[in-house]
């Protein structure tokens, strides 16, 4: 760990930019992101059950704050771009089903990953893997790529959630 920190500390006194993360690295950024959102979720539930009473309550004001709140712990990595929302349950392959919830995805086992979309794919990473897939055009329900194996993924919306 010292040889590497010392390596960082030469690339960056040496102005020499870092071009991405190492797999061990971005590994841990991936578990990190799964565990704020995880968080982020159980805090955003709490805020729902809080808002609906003080909507019961008849206190918008109050309910709208907690709205923004909800808003800020639980952004949609799509909602600013013109990418539809990936929420639901998905069957890959025709095979396994997994849930896409905000930036998460859980697969089959219960596993959590990270999801992005650069305004073109989305990038699912699986610790040192990953999977890269774009919309069908036309069908919003059908994702297709590769992942980091070559292999051809389809996958096909069957719920919203």
């Amino acid at each position: 760990m010292k040889t590497n920190l010392a390596c960082l500390l030469f690339s960056l006194l040496s102005f020499q930019p870092l071009l991405a993360l190492p797999p061990d690295a971005e590994a841990l950024k991936s578990k990190r992101d799964a565990k704020i959102a995880e968080i982020n979720g159980v805090y955003a539930t709490e805020l729902a059950k809080l808002q609906k009473k003080a909507m019961a309550a008849g206190n918008l004001e109050v309910a709208n704050e907690i709205e923004k709140e909800i808003a800020k712990a639980t952004p949609d990595p799509f909602g600013s771009s013109k990418f539809p929302k990936l929420d639901g349950k998905w069957l890959v392959n025709g095979k396994s089903t997994r849930i896409f919830k905000g930036d998460l995805l859980t697969d089959e086992t219960s596993g959590k990953h990270s999801c992005s979309y650069d305004g073109e794919s989305i990038t699912i990473q699986w610790g040192k893997s990953w999977e890269k897939l774009s919309v069908d055009s036309g069908n919003l329900d059908i994702l297709k790529g590769v992942n980091a194996d070559g292999t051809s993924m389809v996958y096909k919306r069957i719920s919203r959630q």
